[in-house]
């Protein structure tokens, strides 16, 4: 059996994809899209993917940032490294990083409706310092931004698409016509 195609590059079309020559395997368009997170020298950290039509992101991503403060409070009572781990001298300590660590991750991965978590962290941990701020702390604002601009365009693009089957309907006067069948009955 064959495994699943992957991408042959990315684009904001997920349907040109590397097909095998399979009558089986049909490639549609369900909107995801896939985004680069880049650093502030232009390096890539990593590509990331998630559904712009998918208008409940917002609310996952109002529910992140509710649930946020919950997350982080418990690493106000431990000793974080400026890597974002911790010495491991303490048990204690060591699974509260690990607990907030499996919940920021986990917390990721409900926002974007697909496992990326792991992809984001992979070099970075999420509680490493950046400029005084938590890594995780980081990513939400430019995923926040991301998710932003993406949902405005696929926004637009929907209004464009509706605009084609509602634009002759109001240049037309309906009410000329209005009764006419009725008036052959």
């Amino acid at each position: 059996m064959a495994a699943f195609p992957r991408p042959v590059k990315s684009t904001n079309n997920p349907v040109q994809t590397a097909l095998p020559n399979d009558k089986t395997v049909f490639a549609i368009d369900d909107g995801t899209r896939e985004i680069t997170l880049v650093n502030k020298y232009n390096q890539v950290i990593c590509k990331i993917h998630f559904r712009t039509s998918d208008f409940s992101i917002l609310d996952r991503f109002k529910t992140l940032q509710e649930t946020l403060p919950s997350i982080l409070e418990p690493l106000s009572r431990i000793d974080i490294n400026p890597d974002g781990t911790n010495d491991g001298k303490d048990a204690e300590a060591w699974a509260i990083l690990k607990k907030a660590e499996g919940i920021a991750k986990e917390q990721l991965n409900i926002l974007l409706d697909m496992n990326e978590a792991d992809k984001i962290f992979k070099t970075r941990h999420p509680f490493s310092s950046v400029g005084g701020k938590f890594f995780l702390t980081q990513v939400i604002e430019a995923l926040g931004k991301a998710i932003n601009a993406a949902i405005e365009e696929e926004a637009a693009l929907m209004q464009k698409n509706i605009a084609q089957y509602t634009d002759d309907l109001e240049n037309e006067d309906v009410s000329a016509n209005a009764g006419a069948a009725t008036d052959n009955a």
